[in-house]
C-alpha cells in the first residue's frame, strides 16, 4: 500500500506485482515546519548524500538501495536498458524486464512519466522536460522498447506525473518555436507564451500507439501546488526533487 506522502496512479491498480510512486514534499515534516525531505533533496547533494535519500524513499515499500537504478539525468533523449541496478550516466530514460530491478528519476518541473507492458512485464521510467521531448525522447524510448522487448504499443499502460503545466509554462521564442500553436497559448508578455507540454506529451505517445484509455495524466501543476511540490520555476536554487521509481516485485 503506498504510503499518505507519496501518491501512485490508479492506471497501475490491477497489477499486484507492480510499484510505481512519486514523492511529495509533505513527507518527513519536521516539527520546524521544513521537510527533512526537503533538506535532504536540494540541489547540489552529494553522491552519498543522494544514495541516503533513495534509502530513506525506497525504504517505505520494501526496497533496497541495492535494487536501485537511478537515470544520471542530463535533460536529453538517451534511454538506457538497466540489466543491474546503479547509476546510469548520460541517460534521461530507462527500461527493464528484471524484476526486483527498480527505475528512479528526480523532477521538479519536468515531467516524471511511467510505462508498463503487462504482457511482456517490462517497465520505463521517462524524465521529460521540454528539452528531451523536443530531442525525440518519447519516440526513442518506445522505438527502443518496441526493437528491444517485441512489444506491442496497444498493451502499454502510461502514467504521467505531476509537472509545469500550460497556465504557468511561460517560454520565450527560443523554447516556442519548438512547437506548433496547438500547444501554445496567448502571454500578457508579448514575448512569451504559454506551453501545454503534458498535452504535448499526451498526444504523442497516442501517435505512436498507445490508446488514450491506457495514458493516465495526473494533471497537477508543481508551481501552483507549493504544498505539495518542489518546483525550480518558483524557489530557482531553493528547490528540492521529487523522486519517482517503478519496478515490478517478484511474486
Amino acid at each position: 500500500m503506498i504510503p499518505a506522502s507519496y501518491t501512485g496512479f490508479h492506471i497501475f491498480s490491477n497489477f499486484p506485482n507492480l510499484i510505481c510512486a512519486f514523492s511529495i514534499r509533505m513527507d518527513g515534516k519536521s516539527s520546524g515546519g521544513n521537510s527533512d525531505q526537503e533538506a535532504r533533496l536540494k540541489i547540489g547533494d552529494k553522491r552519498q548524500i543522494l544514495a541516503e535519500n533513495q534509502r530513506r524513499f525506497f525504504k517505505e515499500f520494501g526496497i533496497l538501495t541495492e535494487e536501485i537504478a537511478l537515470a544520471d539525468q542530463i535533460h536529453s533523449s538517451n534511454v538506457s536498458i538497466v540489466d543491474k541496478p546503479g547509476i546510469y550516466r548520460q541517460s534521461d530514460a530507462l527500461a527493464t524486464s528484471r524484476e526486483n530491478i527498480f527505475l528512479a528519476i528526480q523532477t521538479a518541473d519536468c515531467f516524471p512519466i511511467f510505462i508498463f507492458d503487462p504482457h511482456r512485464q517490462v517497465v520505463s521510467a521517462i524524465h521529460a522536460g521540454w528539452r528531451g521531448v523536443k530531442s525525440g525522447i518519447l519516440q526513442t524510448v518506445i522505438g527502443k522498447l518496441k526493437s528491444r522487448f517485441d512489444l506491442r504499443t496497444a498493451n502499454l499502460f502510461v502514467a504521467i506525473g505531476p509537472g509545469l503545466q500550460k497556465d504557468c509554462f511561460e517560454v520565450r521564442s527560443d523554447v516556442s518555436k519548438y512547437f506548433t500553436d496547438t500547444y501554445l497559448a496567448p502571454h500578457s508578455d508579448p514575448d512569451k507564451k504559454y506551453l501545454d507540454l503534458s498535452g504535448y506529451i499526451i498526444n504523442r505517445l497516442m501517435d505512436l500507439g498507445i490508446p488514450g484509455d491506457q495514458i493516465q495524466n495526473q494533471g497537477d501543476c508543481t508551481m501552483c501546488r507549493m504544498d505539495l511540490y518542489y518546483s525550480y520555476r518558483r524557489d530557482k536554487e531553493q528547490s528540492g526533487r521529487m523522486i519517482g521509481l517503478i519496478g515490478m516485485r517478484s511474486i
